[in-house]
């Protein structure tokens, strides 16, 4: 996977640095109802799931349970490349970035003005 790791959630976006903080970023219970769509810098759409790990509680006498989320490639080839590059010009419209930009700008340059515009998650 290359970063940053895009997410879009009902018309938004959010970028992480790395999958490391979109796995802490992200919520698991808006994975479960699958409110998130994930991509790598190039068009991977990314699997994202949530497991279940044990941790001791109690000084190691008893157990809990904690969610997290996992992200993973869903796919062998950056099939979605064109699925991010309209997400993020409809993103960067919304922003009030002109569409005559968006319309000519390459992944990595909407890529480039969407973190300019609202930073990492």
């Amino acid at each position: 996977m290359k970063t940053p790791i895009v997410v879009y959630e009902n018309g938004d976006v959010s970028i992480f640095r790395s999958v490391a903080d979109a796995e802490v970023g992200l919520e698991s219970i808006d994975v479960i109802n699958d409110e998130y769509v994930a991509y790598d810098a190039t068009g991977y759409l990314l699997d994202l799931k949530v497991i279940s790990e044990s941790r001791s509680a109690w000084f190691g006498f008893s157990k809990t349970y904690v969610n997290r989320v996992k992200i993973e490639l869903a796919e062998g080839r950056p099939e979605h490349a064109s699925d991010l590059e309209y997400v993020l010009k409809a993103f960067l419209q919304k922003l009030g970035v002109p569409e005559d930009w968006t319309r000519s700008a390459s992944l990595g340059q909407l890529l480039d003005k969407t973190i300019e515009s609202i930073g990492y998650g």
